[in-house]
């Protein structure tokens, strides 16, 4: 700052001194010289005036005219001012005086001649003085004016424009700061580049000369690593190959941006260039990785919400066809003993259904009525659970480390399970031999700008590792995408149900892994942000009782289930009746309840494709008898109406496909408790 304000003070100095100068020698010269030429004129006029009077004078006495004194002595006297002291002479040829004013002027003086002509010839000439005293008198007090202003000018420059100038720079000096500022605090990247032309004026290169930090974090090297390098090298093939756009962005002064992936690293940018001055490229450079990944992600989910589409539909198909096959499989068992012939081959189908029945499971996942119904959930107990289940018989141990201290989540159990088989079967799978899976537990805090884009909240971070085979790098990005698989015998559905699961969920999983070492799994999934398990319901252990008889009622849209229903119903000693729809379920119960006959139950599907479902005729059901004994039957096993029956209005629900033991025990109890 010191040596900017001796620069300004010499500055305002030599312009203050300048100016001074300027005006002490302008003011009294120019009065000088343009009295001086202005004399000249009037000395020039009073001689050429007199001498052409001289001259008519000669013209008309040629020898004589020297003896006119009275004539000459009137034209000298012609024109006179009192106020001006002027001498005039006539002078003959050999320069003696003829006649004069007789006035006298003191030197310095100017004088002005004109000669005067004889019929072409010079006969003699007048001579008119006068002194400049006067005219150097008011030029010295000119420059004696010109002093006192060049001494008031001379102040009046050495400090208003110097105050102007510090002011002024220290406005763009403050300016400065806060944009080098703002430019060194400035969350997205920025880069200056200078382009260099060859001796023919051909581009280069584009050279970076300056980034603010922002910018150099985004290389490992930092900014001494990129500064002065060529921008075409550091960004890589994509901004090269943008040089023509680049270019005609610095000629039109217009902007172009572009995104690409940073040479030797996973960082994406979005780059949007522009010309501050001429043969400057600016560079704002924003990382975008974790928005893509977003993306990624949500594309993802829509890919499997677009699934879940189809799925819904061919999953509740399938239940009503596993349904008729279960079902049907179960009564035969009933009329035979464990030593038939028939018994194991009837076994083995039942457990090849149970097998068809999960993967429908995992397709319900994907389908609408796969939405989670939630409930409090302790994460220990469901994780020992599980895992119990999977290693039963397998080489393969666990350490289960999940503290008390562990939150509770909110989440559907049956899909949660899923989601935990699932990823255990998988660390099973990698270790053939032997091995361990580790799961771990801890509680986390996520703020609004974590890494997974969930929002802010308590979360539980659970951890399901393995040291098996691990995972080849080119198929970790493929690993949740539906159908995806590298086993022979899979279906790929397993980890795109778990990836689907804890996405409705509201959670976020993520893999890493390293071939050779093993593979973990990582879900974050909301918690309740403490342990207890308040208000949670004891899950009620139905037990099959004796049950009075009665006639049921059957809606249901597919022929099969209503037939193979009807007979297990007749064996277990109801009376059964049947209808596709829910109007024709009305219509049927208001003629028994009129009969003063009303059925003892009614068991009713939830989705009746073209008619009324279970859920509206129910409440109709209910409007005409409140008393109705009412069970809902459905193959999407996880719609919300399934979990929370009782809300609806039904006294039990049982999901397709089921046993016809299941069947039989739940409508004994429910009609045990309506008669108990």
């Amino acid at each position: 700052m010191n040596n900017v304000n001796r620069t300004i003070e010499s500055f305002t100095l030599k312009l203050a001194l300048s100016l001074s100068i300027i005006i002490t020698i302008l003011a009294p010269s120019g009065y000088l010289l343009f009295s001086y030429q202005h004399l000249q004129s009037v000395l020039d006029a009073q001689a050429e005036l007199r001498a052409d009077a001289v001259s008519r004078l000669v013209s008309s006495n040629p020898t004589k005219w020297r003896f006119e004194e009275l004539r000459l002595s009137e034209i000298l006297e012609r024109n006179s001012s009192d106020n001006v002291l002027e001498a005039r002479r006539i002078l003959d040829s050999d320069g003696e005086t003829i006649a004069s004013n007789n006035v006298t002027v003191p030197a310095p003086r100017i004088s002005h001649i004109h000669f005067i002509y004889d019929a072409g010839f010079i006969v003699g000439r007048i001579e008119v003085s006068r002194t400049l005293i006067p005219m150097l008198q008011v030029a010295a007090l000119l420059a004696i004016a010109s002093l006192g202003l060049a001494a008031a000018v001379f102040s009046l420059f050495r400090t208003i424009p110097a105050k102007a100038i510090k002011k002024a720079y220290q406005a763009l000096e403050e300016s400065e700061k806060k944009y080098r500022l703002l430019y060194e605090t400035m969350q997205e990247g920025m880069a200056l580049h200078r382009v260099e032309y060859d001796v023919n004026g051909a581009f280069e290169s584009l050279l970076i000369v300056d980034v603010n930090p922002a910018c150099a974090a985004m290389f490992s090297g930092g900014a001494e690593s990129i500064i002065g390098s060529d921008s075409l090298l550091i960004f890589g093939e994509a901004f090269k190959n943008a040089l023509p756009e680049l270019l005609h962005a610095l000629e039109h002064k217009n902007t172009f941006s572009l995104e690409l992936t940073l040479p030797g690293s996973d960082t994406i940018v979005a780059i949007r260039a522009f010309s501050p001055v001429q043969g400057m490229l600016a560079t704002f450079i924003e990382d975008i990785t974790s928005r893509k990944e977003h993306e990624k992600e949500q594309l993802k989910i829509e890919k499997l919400e677009s699934l879940g589409v189809l799925a819904g539909g061919i999953a509740h198909d399938f239940n009503n066809v596993l349904t008729g096959i279960i079902g049907n499989i179960s009564f035969a068992q009933m009329f035979l003993d464990a030593a038939h012939k028939s018994y194991r081959p009837l076994t083995e189908a039942e457990k090849a259904s149970a097998r068809a029945r999960e993967l429908v499971q995992q397709l319900m996942t994907f389908a609408r009525g796969g939405e989670p119904v939630k409930k409090i959930v302790l994460l220990k107990q469901l994780v020992n659970e599980t895992v119990s289940l999977v290693l039963s018989g397998s080489n393969v141990k666990a350490n289960v480390d999940i503290p008390d201290s562990i939150h509770a989540i909110e989440a559907d159990e049956g899909q949660m399970s899923q989601v935990f088989h699932n990823i255990i079967i998988n660390a099973v799978q990698a270790m053939p031999g032997s091995g361990t899976v580790t799961v771990t537990a801890h509680n986390e805090r996520l703020d609004d700008h974590n890494s997974m884009s969930l929002p802010r909240g308590e979360y539980v971070c659970l951890s399901f590792s393995d040291h098996g085979c691990g995972i080849p790098e080119e198929h970790l990005k493929k690993i949740f995408d539906p159908y995806f698989t590298t086993k022979l015998a899979g279906n790929g559905l397993g980890l795109a149900s778990v990836h689907s699961i804890v996405t409705r969920h509201g959670g976020h999983i993520d893999v890493s892994s390293v071939v050779g070492k093993g593979t973990t799994f990582s879900i974050h999934l909301p918690s309740t942000g403490g342990t207890s398990l308040e208000n949670q319901a004891c899950a009620a252990v139905q037990t099959a009782g004796d049950h009075a008889g009665g006639s049921v009622l059957v809606m249901d849209d597919e022929e099969m289930i209503r037939n193979m229903t009807t007979k297990v119903l007749e064996h277990l000693g109801y009376q059964a009746a049947t209808c596709e729809n829910g109007a024709e379920a009305i219509a049927r119960y208001k003629a028994a309840l009129a009969s003063g006959s009303p059925y003892s139950a009614v068991i009713m599907d939830l989705t009746i494709p073209g008619g009324m479902g279970g859920k509206e005729a129910a409440g109709k059901i209910l409007a005409l008898d409140p008393k109705a004994c009412l069970i809902v039957s459905s193959g999407y096993s996880n719609d919300p109406i399934m979990s929370d029956y009782r809300s609806y209005g039904f006294a039990g629900a049982v999901a397709k496909p089921y046993k016809m033991s299941e069947f039989g025990q739940l409508l004994s109890s429910v009609l045990s408790k309506r008669l108990g």
